[in-house]
C-alpha cells in the first residue's frame, strides 16, 4: 500500500480559485497520486472525481483578536544574483484554520493507512518535472524514516520560516507536536510555551518555531528555501493570492539595496510583484524633490505572476509615492536628505521594517 498521500486544503471563494483547483487536481490525479482534501465548505460536484478522501472542516477557526506585536512577513523572489524581499506587517488570520486542517488531514490519512503527507498549496501550479521530483523526494523520506522534510527560509533582521508551499511530514509526529493547538486560546498558550515575545506568528513561522524547539525529538531534514524554486523550476508558486493584505493582488515597495550584504545608501529599487493570475497591473512611483515637485514618474507594468524592478538614485529625492492603476497613493517613502535613510508609511501608518533587494557580485 502507498505510504504517502497528497493533502490540499481548499477554500474556493470564487470561480478563479475553483478553476485553478480543478487544473491542479486533474494533473495530480493524472500523475497517479492519492489525494486528500480538507475544506470548510462543500466542493462543486465535478471536483470529487479527482479526490480519494474528503474532510469537511466546519471549524475554519480564524484569529479574531487584534494583535499589535506582529512578526513581519517576508515574501521573496530570486532571479540570478538578485533577491527581492518584500516585507509586509499584516496579521495572518487564517493560519490557525490551516494548521487545524493539517492536523485533521493527518488523522484521516493515518486512519486509512498512510504514514506521510505531502502538502501542497492548491493554487501552486506544479509542472510534470516537479511532480516527478516530489514523488522521488517522498519515497526517499519514507525509506529514511524522516519525520519532516521542510524548506527553510533564512532572513536578515526577521524571524526565519518554512515554506508551506511544499512540506513532507509523518502523520503521527505532526499530530503529536501540534494537536494541543485547538483554538485561539491554545494557540497563544503554545506560543507562550515556546517563549515568544511576539503576540502572533504567521503559520510558516509558527511551524518552524515548534520544530526548532529543543523538546521536539524529531528526525527533521531542513532544505534551503531557494531550492524550492530552483529544483521545481517548472512550477508557478502562488498563482492566485487572495490575501487582503495585498492591494489589488500586488506587492509594491521601495527596496533598500544591499550589495554583498553591505547597505548602499544612495540607491534603491522600485519593485513590484503581481500575484493576481488574471490581471495586468500598472504600478506608478511618483518621485519628488526637496521642494515637493515631481522629478519623474516611473511605472512598472506587470503581467500575470510577474515581477519587475527599476534601480534609481536618491540624489535630490525627498519622497516617493506609490499608487496602483491610477488609484490614490497608498504608500509613501521619505528620504533623509543627509543620511539617505528611508522610512515607509503605508495608509499613513509607519512600517517598522523595510523591504530589501540583495545583490551578490
Amino acid at each position: 500500500m502507498e505510504k504517502f498521500i497528497i493533502h490540499l486544503h481548499l477554500y474556493l471563494s470564487d470561480k478563479e480559485n475553483e478553476y485553478i483547483a480543478y487544473q491542479n487536481l486533474k494533473k495530480l490525479k493524472q500523475h497517479g497520486f492519492k489525494i486528500l482534501i480538507t475544506s470548510p465548505k462543500p466542493l462543486p460536484e465535478y471536483l470529487y472525481e479527482f479526490i480519494d478522501f474528503f474532510c469537511y472542516d466546519k471549524e475554519n477557526q480564524l484569529l479574531t483578536r487584534e494583535y499589535e506585536n506582529i512578526e513581519p512577513t517576508i515574501l521573496w523572489t530570486r532571479s540570478g544574483d538578485t533577491e527581492l524581499r518584500f516585507v509586509t506587517v499584516k496579521q495572518q488570520r487564517h493560519g490557525l484554520a490551516v494548521l487545524r486542517a493539517m492536523i485533521k488531514g493527518c488523522k484521516l490519512a493515518s486512519a486509512y493507512g498512510f504514514e506521510y503527507i505531502v502538502r501542497f498549496e492548491y493554487d501552486d501550479c506544479f509542472g510534470p518535472q516537479s511532480m516527478k521530483l516530489i514523488e522521488e523526494t517522498a519515497r526517499k523520506i519514507v525509506e529514511n524514516h524522516n519525520d519532516f522534510y521542510v524548506y527553510k527560509n533564512e532572513y536578515i533582521g526577521s524571524r526565519n520560516d518554512v515554506s508551506v508551499h511544499l512540506m513532507y511530514y509523518n502523520c503521527d509526529r505532526f499530530v503529536e507536536i501540534f494537536e494541543s493547538v485547538k483554538d485561539e486560546e491554545t494557540y497563544n498558550q503554545y506560543l507562550d510555551r515556546l517563549g515568544h515575545s511576539r503576540q502572533a506568528l504567521i503559520l510558516e513561522q509558527f511551524i518552524l518555531s515548534a520544530l526548532e524547539n529543543n523538546t521536539v525529538n524529531a528526525n527533521i531534514v531542513y532544505d534551503k528555501g531557494e531550492n524550492l524554486t530552483n529544483l521545481y523550476s517548472d512550477t508557478a508558486f502562488n498563482r492566485h493570492q487572495s490575501d487582503p493584505g495585498l492591494k489589488d493582488g500586488v506587492l509594491s515597495d521601495v527596496l533598500q539595496l544591499r550589495i554583498n550584504g553591505n547597505l548602499v545608501h544612495n540607491q534603491v529599487y522600485l519593485a513590484a510583484q503581481n500575484f493576481s493570475s488574471d490581471k495586468v497591473q500598472t504600478i506608478y512611483y511618483d518621485v519628488f524633490d526637496e521642494n515637493d515637485n515631481i522629478i519623474h514618474t516611473y511605472f512598472l507594468e506587470l503581467e500575470k505572476t510577474y515581477w519587475q524592478y527599476i534601480p534609481i538614485s536618491l540624489d535630490n529625492v525627498k519622497m516617493i509615492k506609490i499608487k496602483h492603476n491610477h488609484s490614490e497613493h497608498h504608500k509613501v517613502i521619505y528620504v533623509d536628505p543627509d543620511t539617505k535613510q528611508i522610512s515607509c508609511f503605508e495608509d499613513n501608518i509607519q512600517q517598522p521594517f523595510l523591504s530589501e533587494a540583495s545583490v551578490t557580485q
